[in-house]
């Protein structure tokens, strides 16, 4: 019998979330247009990812 260990999720807290510019400028005025995110978790890591919304920037599928 296998001793495998569990997966488990490493899931930390984000401290900042700041919106950036466009992805694509000429498309500004569209309701859903795309920006630039840049986030910052509790390890003092930075993180940049793109979205239409805040929500949109940070989900993730587990």
């Amino acid at each position: 019998m296998s001793k495998r260990r569990p997966r488990k999720l490493n899931i930390q807290a984000i401290l900042d979330i700041s919106r950036k510019n466009l992805v694509w400028p000429e498309l500004n005025g569209l309701p859903d247009t795309i920006y630039y995110y840049h986030l910052t978790d509790t390890l003092g890591r930075k993180w940049k990812t793109i979205g239409c919304h805040v929500t949109d920037a940070i989900k993730y599928d587990c």
